[in-house]
């Protein structure tokens, strides 16, 4: 069995670090609303702060990194869910009060 694991977003921050620990491993996470867009991004680096993965789109019912599985990425599944269940994507103040990200970690048993 994987853990569910909330990931710590602000929506009172436009562009905001944090390190953290996905499966074990420590992960310095960019994240950035891009006006344009009108969406979150997220960038995935290492401990040091080397970049992996840039300009991941927070998008709700998508396995974010998947795509990228051979990289050296954390072993789980990153995913944003609507909590509203109206399935909207999130907006610039909508994470911590309509919308989650989360990292199910296939590495701990629940």
């Amino acid at each position: 069995m994987a853990t569910v694991n909330e990931v710590p977003l602000r929506n009172d921050l436009f562009w905001y670090h944090f390190i953290t620990t996905f499966s074990g491993v420590k992960y310095t996470v960019h994240i950035r609303y891009n006006t344009r867009m009108n969406r979150y991004m997220m960038d995935l680096n290492d401990a040091s702060d080397n970049p992996i993965l840039s300009g991941i789109p927070v998008l709700i019912q998508r396995n974010l990194t998947g795509q990228y599985s051979t990289l050296s990425i954390p072993a789980g599944t990153f995913v944003a869910t609507d909590d509203t269940g109206n399935e909207n994507q999130p907006t610039q103040f909508s994470f911590g009060l309509n919308h989650t990200l989360y990292y199910i970690d296939p590495t701990q048993g629940t």
